[in-house]
C-alpha cells in the first residue's frame, strides 16, 4: 500500500522591486544542487502502479462485481506490459481457469486507499469464455512474477542484487525496476530504481544480469512507495496574476 506525503508551498507577499529583481536575475543551478537532484528519492507517481501489488488484485466486470483475479503480467520485448493474465472461476485461490486479456483493454487505476483497482468491460460469463492461457514465458523472465524476486548478477563483480518490483506507467511501460542489494533472505540497503533497459537475460542458463557495477547501483536513485501530492497555498494578500 502506498502512503501519501503532502507538500505545501506558501506564496509569500513580496515588494514589487524585489519581485522584479528575482524575475530578472534567475539563480543558476549549482553543481551541488544538480547532484542533490540526481540522488533525490524517487517517489511513486500517482499514475503509476506496482506490479507486485497488481498481481492478486480482483478484476471487476461491467456490472461492478468481482469476476476474476489478476494472476500475472506479461512484459513484451519493448518493455511494456502487453498481456494481463487472469484467473477466473477459482474458489479462494484454488482451481479456476487462467485466461489472458490485452493489457490495454483493462482500466487500471488506484483507489482512495492507494490500491490498484482493475475493471474490464466484460461480464463474468464473458471472461470465463476466454480461451485458456498457457504460460509459454516460463524461465525467460517475460512474466512480472518471474522477475520480481529474481536474483541478478552485477557487472564486473561477484555481487548480486534482487529485483523486488516493477513500476508500471498508465500505458503499461515499465518506468522503473526496483532493486536491492543481496539475495532473498539477505537483502540489504534501501531500494533503488533503475531502467528496464539495464536488465538482461543471459544466454544459456538464462540467468538475470543487471548492466551496472555495484558502484553504479549504489549511486542509483533511491525509491519510495510514498506518493507526494504537491499543493500550493497562496497568501490571501498576494497580488493576483494578470
Amino acid at each position: 500500500m502506498r502512503r501519501f506525503l503532502l507538500s505545501a508551498a506558501a506564496a509569500a507577499l513580496v515588494a514589487p522591486a524585489a519581485a522584479f529583481a528575482a524575475e530578472s536575475a534567475p539563480a543558476a543551478k549549482t553543481e551541488t544542487t544538480a547532484a542533490a537532484e540526481a540522488t533525490a528519492t524517487l517517489h511513486l507517481a500517482a499514475d503509476e502502479v506496482s506490479a507486485k501489488d497488481l498481481i492478486g488484485e480482483q478484476i471487476y466486470g461491467s456490472d461492478g462485481k468481482q469476476i476474476a483475479t489478476v494472476d500475472d503480467v506479461v512484459i513484451g520485448a519493448d518493455g511494456k506490459a502487453d498481456t494481463l493474465v487472469f484467473k477466473s472461476g477459482d474458489f479462494f485461490g484454488l482451481g479456476g481457469k487462467r485466461g489472458a486479456l490485452d493489457y490495454g483493454s483493462a482500466d487500471i487505476t488506484v483507489d482512495a486507499k492507494a490500491e490498484p483497482r482493475v475493471r474490464v468491460s466484460m461480464t463474468k460469463e464473458a471472461i470465463q469464455s476466454v480461451a485458456a492461457y498457457e504460460t509459454n514465458e516460463m524461465n525467460d523472465y517475460n512474466l512480472a512474477s518471474e522477475l520480481i524476486g529474481a536474483s541478478a548478477d552485477l557487472m564486473s563483480s561477484d555481487d548480486k542484487a534482487t529485483i523486488t518490483d516493477l513500476i508500471l506507467a498508465s500505458d503499461g511501460s515499465v518506468n522503473h525496476v526496483i532493486v536491492q542489494n543481496g539475495v532473498l533472505g539477505a537483502i540489504s540497503g534501501e531500494p533503488v530504481a533503475i531502467g528496464y533497459d539495464k536488465v538482461a537475460i543471459e544466454q544459456g542458463d538464462g540467468g538475470v544480469v543487471i548492466d551496472l557495477t555495484p558502484e553504479m547501483l549504489s549511486a542509483a536513485q533511491p525509491f519510495t512507495y510514498e506518493t507526494v501530492i504537491e499543493t500550493t497555498v497562496e497568501s490571501a494578500d498576494a497580488p493576483s496574476q494578470p
